[in-house]
């Protein structure tokens, strides 16, 4: 019979026990965008520096007189004013 050699094992034990690291924030690439009433503007979705897809998230204007936003998070003004985006990822309620 062959034996398992004790290094061998305790290698083995530790390969099983290595700390995931810690999942990066999910951010949208500008908290605030300044744009004129006719204008777009095009929100990124971004985990550090890789930018993600923004399909799977919902995008919601609490002012859709002042701009409206489409379901790629395409922000486009209407009015002048302020308008407050929500974004959340599908499955989850605006709360």
């Amino acid at each position: 019979m062959n034996k398992i050699s004790p290094l061998f094992l305790i290698l083995v034990l530790f390969s099983g026990c290595k700390e995931k690291a810690p999942d990066l924030p999910i951010i949208i690439n500008s908290p605030t965008a300044a744009i004129h009433y006719d204008e777009t503007y095009q929100f990124v979705v971004k985990q550090g520096d890789k930018e993600l897809s923004t399909q799977g998230y919902n995008w919601k204007s609490f002012d859709p007189r002042i701009g409206t936003i489409d379901a790629n998070g395409l922000f486009s003004a209407k009015r002048i004013g302020k308008a407050k985006i929500l974004i959340d990822k599908s499955g989850s309620d605006y709360g």
